[in-house]
């Protein structure tokens, strides 16, 4: 293929490839591209970064919720395991009705040193549960209201010789 000489251009004197190349592209009032252009970025970045600042927020508290989730379970299951002792002594010297109150007590006790904002203890027979909850207050995202996640741990008092129940 041959090259094109100056006279095949289109009759308005300029090049056939300078007007191929202004196709794609805006310009401002002056003609300048980069003024037509300026600030686009800027506002992207920004709003970019807002985004993913939420999403780390919202990532902290879940995480912060399901940690209290589960201090709460282990509050439970200790108080239910202080309480279970209690019973286990009381139930050699056939003192049950008063160590159940003891036993309660001793849940309780527990759960308020460990920091359980509000709890539970039923005791049926040998049988103990024990709820917590607790309130989590979002630290990120503070807009949100207080969450109450709770815990629960069942356990049954039983005697043992020697590791093995009677």
């Amino acid at each position: 293929m041959a090259a094109r000489s100056r006279t095949d251009c289109p009759p308005t004197g300029r090049s056939a490839l300078a007007g191929r190349r202004r196709l794609g592209r805006r310009s401002g009032r002056d003609g300048n591209l980069a003024r037509a252009e300026s600030g686009s970025v800027t506002l992207f970045v920004v709003l970019m970064v807002f985004v993913v600042a939420l999403l780390v927020g919202f990532v902290v508290d879940a995480s912060g919720v399901l940690h209290a989730r589960q201090r709460a379970a282990g509050i439970a299951r200790e108080a239910a395991r202080s309480a279970a002792q209690e019973i286990d002594r009381a139930s050699l010297t056939s003192q049950l009705g008063m160590a159940e109150q003891n036993a309660a007590d001793n849940a309780r006790a527990y759960m308020a040193a460990a920091g359980c904002d509000d709890g539970q203890v039923i005791i049926v027979a040998d049988t103990i549960e024990v709820i917590c909850h607790q309130t989590y207050r979002p630290t990120v995202a503070g807009f949100f209201t207080a969450v109450v996640v709770s815990g629960s741990a069942t356990v049954q008092a039983a005697q043992t010789y020697e590791g093995i129940p009677k």
